[in-house]
């Protein structure tokens, strides 16, 4: 049954497929292709404002490939009877104005591409950020020229200048930056000033680039003016009318239920993926969470904190060495890393002191390896380690110690209470002993929302095992970081009896004094160090004296003075446990930190961290490509670069995760999702919280806690225009989609 659970555990059952399909359909239900080629949704709020970026129908993205041309050519006698209008078509006004636009494309594009030829170190940049660079170089002065003197409000912070004088610049001088910015900018898209649907020639930027490379190269040979109107073959003129009317041809049609499609391409290749599995990017076997666990964190759960965030930044070529130190100094680095071994010796006191007649006194010492087999690998010395164990390390430990000892005597405490008032209160009713804590309830029922959100209510052992994991997070975050228990593999130690744990085994025998040890620290600075580790006392445990290797601080000795209990704690448990806690060195929210050759580039080298910082990352912008930075973290993206940039990772992340099974999803669907998820300004998941903004009542109750979305509509006293699918379909009607989508008014006599 054991083995049997495990492959149930590996595999990814129907259920959890399932109910990430059904969330996406009941989200993207009521988004139609409107009249005006914008999609919208049942409220009419337009999520698109062109379907796919291109408005193709994508069962016809076949039908304008390069491998149909020559089809076109081949065929051209047929196509020609069939549209008889080609010329009437050629003769439209729009077509001029658009192929004047489309040669004022070709013109920029060539200019781009001509200086990027001669200054390939060029980056775009903005109006505001040119005079950004040089309002830095001016004096303050100038700035405050451009500001009113009503406006300035005695500001003296530079970013606030900078920006009141930009607000405040004429149109005349803004234009003098905005021509310096627009060497590297293309005029916007022909698609994006006409509608494809009403102008002739109105097409994305991709399929004009094919069809002129077509062109251009001219594999078939032909004329570019038609000499013949009844020629058996097209000129390049002709041929390029016919490739912009079948463009024209291949437009999705309004009314068409494109959420519904999306979200069946999403869900139903997600069946396919059957393990979850964690991916090793590279050689430095990082962590990446793929398949269903991956598509949950991405559209139902979008979380903040996802299992494995990461930060990819390329590395430019005159700074991968200096870029290996970074990685080192990015690491974190545990004591543990470094210790060799630790002893202690515990003995009991009896007759004077400060803690009465008797006390616990308890030595510790502590030795750390070698610099020579950690200094090059983590870019530490021993003195850095030693000086951590004296500012955070004993600091840890003693309030360890402390809680421990407090939780043990809460504990005999209750022991002792429990056995009178049971020795005591034999009268007492049964009842009243097992009554539940009404905490455990509301617990318990937490416990049931959350995985009844989570989809985690299938019933079976899996759902079983994360309830009881969600139970044991929860009851962990309750205990105020409870330490571990320590009758698991923990050492006793009695009285009289010394005991060495050597954390990290070693074959040759440690010297003391150590080759590359760090120079001699003065007797000044061992005093004050000294004075200060005495001053760490913590409650009822005090530091009676403290000892370190000056010479090449490659040990430390401390004593501690502890009062006689009834209750006993183990230290040595404590001290590995804090001693594996304890970070020498750490980045904030970065853990690791590794060298990835990059794809296709086998001279390129990508940075890849295992958490996110990216001030950190902003820090090293002479030796890493930080334009090119890319997380994904959702979340993060959002906050840093803004919503257009997380609706990017949202689209690249799930097409990443398809892309390991070898599913291709169209671009379409995976836009039409990113534009979804962040139409609203803010990172909307598909699951029962997002779902509480859709204006259809009736489609909220259709989803999930159907008495929950019923009583706040009647407290409320919400209205259902009868839009969404769900909620005509609930009423007896016609679902607004496909042939349902329109009306038709017909002469009564």
């Amino acid at each position: 049954m054991a083995g049997r659970e495990g492959l149930v555990d590996t595999a990814v059952k129907t259920s959890r497929s399932g109910y990430l399909q059904r969330c996406l359909i009941k989200h993207l239900e009521g988004l139609l292709l409107s009249y005006d080629m914008t999609v919208r949704d049942s409220d009419g709020g337009v999520v698109q404002f062109l379907y796919g970026e291109d408005g193709i129908d994508i069962n016809k993205t076949s039908y304008l490939s390069q491998k149909q041309y020559d089809f076109v050519v081949d065929n051209y006698e047929a196509i020609a009877k069939q549209i008889p209008s080609l010329e009437r078509a050629e003769s439209a006004p729009c077509v001029r104005s658009i192929a004047r636009k489309w040669a004022k494309y070709e013109k920029m594009k060539h200019k781009r591409d001509k200086r990027l030829r001669k200054h390939p170190d060029e980056k775009r940049t903005s109006a505001f950020l040119n005079f950004s660079k040089q309002s830095e170089s001016g004096s303050q002065s100038v700035l405050i020229t451009n500001i009113k003197t009503s406006e300035l409000n005695n500001k003296t912070d530079p970013n606030s200048l900078q920006r009141q004088a930009w607000m405040g610049m004429e149109v005349e001088e803004k234009a003098k930056f905005e021509d310096k910015s627009s060497k590297l900018i293309l005029p916007d898209a022909v698609i994006s000033q006409y509608r494809p649907d009403l102008y002739f020639g109105s097409i994305s930027d991709n399929f004009y680039n094919e069809m002129s490379k077509y062109v251009k190269k001219n594999p078939l040979n032909l004329p570019e003016e038609e000499d013949n109107k009844k020629s058996r073959v097209p000129s390049l003129n002709r041929l390029q009318t016919l490739l912009k009317m079948r463009y024209q041809r291949s437009l999705c049609q309004p009314g068409e239920s494109v959420g519904l499609l999306a979200a069946q391409s999403i869900g139903e290749p997600s069946t396919q993926m059957t393990l979850n599995t964690f991916h090793f990017a590279g050689r430095g076997e990082m962590n990446v969470t793929l398949g269903i666990p991956r598509l949950r964190e991405i559209l139902m759960v979008a979380s903040r904190h996802i299992k494995t965030p990461q930060i990819t930044v390329p590395v430019m070529d005159h700074g991968q060495k200096r870029a290996k130190r970074l990685c080192k100094e990015l690491t974190k680095v545990l004591l543990t890393q470094v210790l060799h071994k630790f002893t202690l010796d515990e003995r009991l006191v009896v007759g004077g002191g400060e803690h009465g007649d008797r006390y616990r006194r308890c030595v510790i010492t502590i030795h750390l390896l070698p610099e020579r087999q950690f200094a090059k690998d983590l870019a530490l010395t021993r003195d850095t380690v030693l000086r951590h164990i004296e500012s955070n390390f004993f600091r840890v430990l003693l309030f360890q110690i402390q809680k421990q000892l407090k939780k043990r005597e809460n504990q005999r405490v209750a022991k002792d209470t429990a056995r009178r008032a049971k020795a005591g209160d034999d009268n007492e009713p049964e009842v009243s002993r097992f009554q539940p804590d009404s905490r455990d309830k509301n617990k318990n029922t937490e416990d049931d929302e959350i995985d009844e959100e989570a989809g985690f209510d299938d019933g079976d052992a899996t759902a079983e095992q994360q309830r009881r994991k969600k139970r044991e997070d929860v009851d962990y975050e309750e205990q105020d970081d409870e330490l571990p228990d320590e009758n698991d593999d923990t050492v006793l130690v009695d009285q009289d009896d010394t005991t060495v744990v050597d954390e990290t085994p070693m074959d040759e025998q440690i010297d003391t004094e150590d080759e590359q040890a760090t120079e001699q620290i003065d007797d000044v600075t061992a005093a004050i160090r000294v004075r200060a580790v005495k001053n760490l006392g913590h409650g009822s445990i005090s530091i009676e004296d403290y000892e370190f290797d000056t010479n090449a601080s490659g040990w430390c000795k401390v004593t501690l003075l502890m009062p006689l209990t009834s209750v006993h704690v183990d230290v040595v448990s404590l001290v590995r446990f804090a001693a594996s806690t304890s970070p020498v060195r750490q980045v904030a929210g970065i853990s690791r930190c590794i060298l990835v050759p990059a794809q296709g580039d086998t001279n390129a080298v990508n940075l890849v961290t295992e958490g996110i910082n990216f001030y950190k990352i902003f820090e090293n912008e002479n030796i890493l490509e930080v334009n090119k930075l890319y997380s994904n973290c959702v979340h993060s993206v959002a906050q840093m670069y803004g919503i257009e940039a997380a609706r990017r990772v949202v689209v690249k992340e799930i097409a990443n995760v398809f892309a390991v099974y070898g599913i291709e999803v169209d671009q379409r669907h995976l836009n039409l999702i990113g534009d979804y998820m962040c139409y609203e300004g803010v990172y909307k998941p598909f699951n029962r919280m997002a779902i509480e903004s859709c204006v259809s009542p009736l489609q909220q109750m259709s989803f999930e806690t159907t008495m929950k979305f019923l009583n706040s509509a009647a407290l409320y006293g919400l209205q259902d225009r009868l839009q969404s699918p769900s909620a005509r379909i609930v009423t007896g009607q016609v679902v607004k989609g496909g042939t349902g989508n329109f009306s038709l008014l017909c002469p009564v006599a």
